[in-house]
């Protein structure tokens, strides 16, 4: 009979900004046969999250990593089996993506080795902390995060009550419990810990109340706008094409950064003393609202790089290429660095006016409102608001 090939699994790159990620979710366990292209764990990092594919139909062997792990890239998650045939050589190990030759212990497969808890492993994959035999909660099972903050706070992991998968002790329960092995406190409504680009944009939104920033608005009427639209479109349709109000309103704030590269300097703090940025690119930022597959939403910004170099169709073709990438969740983290202006629409859910807050690193920060007739004309016939020239 032919030998099996062992393949591992490794942390994806996603990005060169990206030197480790979180293990979200398995969507595999041990036993399990999976198809080429299925996925098999989601990661996190405070830019994406992504999909792991297998790259070889097989059986899962070995789960090297658990939820909450912080994995370095290129470090291995899952060992499978390759089916027979899958790759056609013998029984070498095959990964997944790449793993350096002088990848640290802790990125070392389990059964007796060294795992990403900093501790060794037990042949059914659980990260078991041994430390020098004083170790806090030392045969508790528990995520290293949970770890970590018992240690910190002086918490015995065995009086707290595990709520996470495999009865393991999640920093939640660490937190809520406060180490005497009560249930969580009860609350008002369900809590949920923000990971990935959620908690990245919170804590964005939060370092942002120390940029200085001033706010200004303006109301203008589209009718040229609209006009010039309906022109560009008309010659877009025939190639499949069509560029909405966001795509010339994006336009708009490039060309204007070109005349005026004041909208491109940035603010930053150096040693306590405050410093203008100039003379970078125009790399402009668009807010995506992207739908996940639990229904819930989330605001993605990624950025158009060097936009002033661009022609209309070059920037154009950019923009859809890029949101194209956003929704298919294809984006890595280098598509978000070096933002320095963006353009968000929250006029899309009939929005007026808006106070955006300017992010860290970036210069300004326009937020369209929505585009309708005033509100005293909104309930006019269109004769009349033609007979009498109201625009929009």
């Amino acid at each position: 009979m032919p030998e099996t090939a062992t393949v591992q699994i490794v942390m994806p790159e996603m990005g060169e900004s990206v030197t480790e990620g979180i293990v979200l979710e398995w969507r595999v366990a041990v036993g399990d046969f999976v198809n080429e292209g299925d996925t098999v764990v989601e990661v996190s990092t405070d830019k994406v999250d992504a999909e792991v594919p297998a790259p070889t139909s097989g059986t899962v062997t070995k789960l090297l990593v658990e939820v909450d792990d912080e994995v370095p890239v290129g470090a291995p998650m899952l060992e499978m089996e390759a089916g027979e045939g899958a790759d056609g050589q013998g029984t070498g190990a095959a990964t997944a993506g790449p793993v350096a030759d002088d990848a640290p212990p802790s990125s070392q497969a389990a059964g007796g080795e060294a795992s990403p808890a900093g501790g060794t492993s037990g042949a059914d994959g659980v990260a078991i902390n041994v430390g020098n035999g004083t170790a806090n909660g030392a045969d508790v099972k528990a995520t290293p995060i949970a770890r970590r903050v018992a240690e910190a706070q002086g918490i015995d992991l065995g009086k707290v009550t595990a709520t996470g998968f495999g009865g393991k002790v999640t920093k939640d329960d660490v937190l809520n419990g406060s180490g005497n092995g009560a249930p969580p406190a009860a609350t008002a409504g369900e809590e949920k810990q923000l990971r990935g680009p959620a908690a990245m944009l919170a804590k964005a939104m939060d370092e942002s109340r120390a940029v200085p920033t001033a706010t200004s608005f303006r109301t203008i009427a589209v009718d040229t706008l609209d006009a010039k639209r309906k022109a560009i479109n008309a010659q877009l349709n025939a190639r499949g094409l069509k560029t909405s109000f966001t795509h010339l309103v994006a336009w708009a704030i490039v060309k204007a950064a070109g005349d005026h590269p004041v909208m491109v300097r940035s603010f930053a703090e150096r040693d306590g003393k405050p410093y203008a940025i100039e003379n970078g690119p125009v790399n402009l930022g668009i807010a995506v609202d992207v739908t996940r597959k639990d229904g819930s939403h989330s605001l993605m910004v990624p950025a158009i790089k060097g936009a002033q170099e661009l022609d209309f169709a070059g920037f154009h073709s950019r923009y859809e290429d890029l949101i194209a990438k956003t929704r298919e969740n294809k984006l890595t983290a280098d598509d978000f660095l070096g933002t320095n202006i963006s353009l968000t629409n929250p006029g899309g859910i009939g929005t007026v006016a808006s106070v955006p807050r300017l992010l860290a690193g970036q210069s300004a920060i326009i937020a369209t409102g929505s585009i309708a007739y005033p509100p005293e004309w909104s309930h006019a016939s269109p004769e009349r608001i033609k007979q009498l020239g109201v625009s929009k």
